[in-house]
């Protein structure tokens, strides 16, 4: 029996740790492909680069990262909105396209450059297009991840917390 309590709580506690693993891995490959890119292209000093960076960013959003919808998981409000912001990174690389050849990059980039520095939604980086699974994924890890615990510690402890107690009988008069 403790045994296989303590076993239960070591897959529940190893489930935890792998969904944390993948929000973690989600969020560092977003940072790296997407933000990165976006503030190295916001820093551009010239238009060439700046076009080069802001490529790459949108290049991993259309691979990605849906580029519609919402990150909210029971609201959806204006910051959430991830159409809205892939639409602002477009016209800040269609504007760079058009003035490519203008004779002050400068003025180019310092236009482009609030586009570029904006937040991008909450929650983009791990959820993606299931960010209500992700959300319940992790509601549900951390409950459980604690039940791991909880098992794990009771059995070290050498009480049984979580099992069948026979009641003692009562007696009657």
């Amino acid at each position: 029996m403790r045994i296989r309590y303590s076993l239960a709580g070591i897959v529940l506690i190893a489930a935890s740790a792998t969904w944390c693993a993948g929000r973690m891995w989600r969020a560092m490959a977003f940072d790296e492909n997407v933000t990165q890119n976006l503030l190295m292209a916001s820093e551009a000093s010239t238009v060439a680069s700046a076009i080069l960076e802001l490529d790459l960013a949108l290049e991993y959003l259309q691979n990605n990262v849906p580029t519609q919808g919402s990150t909210g998981i029971f609201w959806e409000g204006k910051r959430d909105d991830v159409g809205v912001w892939y639409a602002s990174l477009l016209e800040a690389r269609a504007v760079l396209e058009v003035d490519e050849t203008d004779e002050r990059p400068a003025l180019v980039l310092e236009q482009v450059r609030p586009a570029l520095n904006r937040r991008p939604p909450m929650g983009i980086s791990v959820h993606g297009a299931h960010h209500q699974a992700w959300f319940w994924g992790g509601c549900m890890s951390f409950i459980l991840g604690f039940l791991g615990g909880f098992l794990v510690l009771s059995e070290l402890d050498g009480r049984r917390y979580i099992g069948f107690r026979p009641r003692p009988r009562s007696r009657k008069y």
